[in-house]
């Protein structure tokens, strides 16, 4: 819209509207508008952008029908900029005709008349003109016919300037009129200041619900209790800080409001669920919901990787692993997959197989994962202890309170004799013990390893006299320096 707006400028502001010049300008404008539209629809396929609705909750004549309100309640946020009435994601009835819901045809004579008033001045007040056109103008492409969200506020920033720039000219040349009455003038500049100072104090409020997700989630949730996105993300929150049941109550409220931006949309707080259980051990409950979700998005890969875990979970590797296998086919580059499907074949005793997808993982990115952990254990399987020894030590590094890593660690060290690792790892999980007894400290492990989450594939239990023989030589051995 830039270039139109330049245009606009030029020919309002600095040329001057008159009815010689208006023929000319059409001229001169119409031939490259008429070419360049025909070279649109010649190189490219309009219906491209119209498939965006396939995966709508509204339709074309909907979104067209819907705008006209959108705008008036942008216009309306800039004349009546409260704290309460601004959220991120706004609930907004769809209007389904000219008359439902019935500010439809309202706004939409609203916005003729506003553009119409626009073109009038254009002669007369080319200021003002500019200013209306303006606003206008800049909503063009975000209000129109692209398949884009309903309503974000932050639309409305580059269109509100000009409205801002006639609130400026009107209240200068108010107080230029009323020069000679002081009392007005003063008076004028003391409403203008209280304006602003409480303005800048809405302004101080509302900022602070971006200090934190929780914050401003729980108050869109609160403002837009219909929207399921909304919901989605609260939950989405509660589940990153362990709020793991208010996390499943805000799925489920997701799931009962039943809007969503995307109709695709509709698998997140089904999929969320899903790792609701999965994480509370309920492997049949978290593959039914996985398998939901996989119904409303087929190409829903988290979905997919959630069947594949849950399957895991049961005891079922060999439905995991074609699972995998054919999600593999669709996104075979996904780490998250690869990593997964490494585990998988570790499970299954494919070691050698084991290694090479999980190499595939660290070709892609090359951070310690779990699929350093399924190389370091494949890799002990088939008797490459020093190889294993690598892999397991680069993953403990990078999360030095994994107990399982560092019991994979005391293994191998014991295996190959070095003794100076084993006494090392075993003071560092002495050191995460702390005051926890033993059989609290593998408590952990033991669940995980119900759920066939454990890479590490021997008992710790077993593990625990080398750890308490290293901890004796490693006594003894500063009993003796001291």
């Amino acid at each position: 819209m830039l270039p139109v707006v330049l245009y606009l400028f030029d020919f309002l502001l600095i040329q001057g509207v008159s009815r010689e010049k208006l023929k000319r300008q059409l001229l001169l404008g119409g031939i490259p508008l008429v070419i360049l539209a025909a070279l649109a629809f010649a190189l490219t396929n309009p219906l491209t952008i119209l498939s965006g609705y396939d995966n709508r909750e509204f339709t074309l004549l909907e979104r067209l029908l819907t705008q006209p309100r959108i705008l008036l309640f942008y216009l309306s946020l800039v004349l009546y900029p409260m704290t309460d009435r601004f959220t991120l994601i706004y609930e907004i009835p769809i209007s389904a005709s000219l008359f439902s819901p019935w500010t439809t045809m309202p706004a939409i004579l609203f916005w003729t008349a506003w553009t119409a008033l626009g073109a009038y001045l254009a002669g007369k007040r080319p200021l003002i003109s500019f200013c209306l056109l303006f606003f206008v103008v800049n909503h063009l492409m975000e209000s129109s016919i692209i398949p884009l969200e309903m309503i974000y506020e932050h639309r409305n920033y580059i269109p509100s300037m000009s409205l801002f720039i006639l609130l400026s000219v009107g209240i200068i040349a108010f107080i230029r009129d009323f020069s000679k009455k002081r009392l007005l003038a003063v008076l004028t500049s003391v409403v203008l200041c209280i304006t602003i100072a409480g303005q800048g104090y809405s302004v101080f409020k509302r900022n602070n619900l971006f200090g934190h997700a929780l914050y401003l989630w729980f108050d869109n949730a609160e403002k837009a209790p219909g929207l399921s996105r909304v919901h989605t993300n609260l939950g989405k929150t509660y589940e990153e800080m362990g709020m793991y049941e208010e996390a499943r109550n805000a799925y489920l409220a997701a799931i009962e409001a039943d809007r969503y931006d995307r109709l695709d949309a509709r698998a997140v707080p089904l999929n969320n669920l899903g790792n609701y259980y999965a994480r509370a051990g309920d492997a049949a409950k978290a593959l039914d919901f996985f398998k939901q979700a996989l119904a409303v998005a087929p190409e829903y890969l988290l979905a997919r990787h959630g069947i594949a875990t849950a399957q895991m979970m049961k005891g079922d590797l060999e439905s995991a692993r074609l699972t995998l296998e054919e999600t593999l086919g669709k996104a075979p580059t996904s780490t998250n997959l690869l990593t997964l499907y490494s585990f998988v074949l570790l499970k299954q005793n494919d070691y050698r197989r084991a290694v090479q997808v999980a190499k595939n993982v660290l070709d892609i990115d090359p951070r310690p994962s779990i699929a350093h952990q399924v190389l370091g254990e494949a890799h002990t399987q088939l008797g490459q202890y020093i190889q294993a020894q690598k892999y397991w030590q680069e993953f403990a590094d990078a999360n030095p309170l994994n107990l399982e890593a560092l019991l994979a660690i005391v293994h191998l060290a014991d295996m190959v004799g070095d003794e100076k690792t084993l006494r090392k790892t075993a003071v560092r999980i002495v050191s995460l013990k702390g005051d926890i007894p033993w059989d609290k400290l593998f408590e952990q492990l033991r669940v995980r390893g119900e759920k066939n989450d454990l890479v590490f594939e021997k008992d710790p239990l077993k593990i625990l006299p080398l750890v308490r023989q290293a901890l004796e030589k490693e006594i003894a051995e500063i009993t003796r320096e001291d």
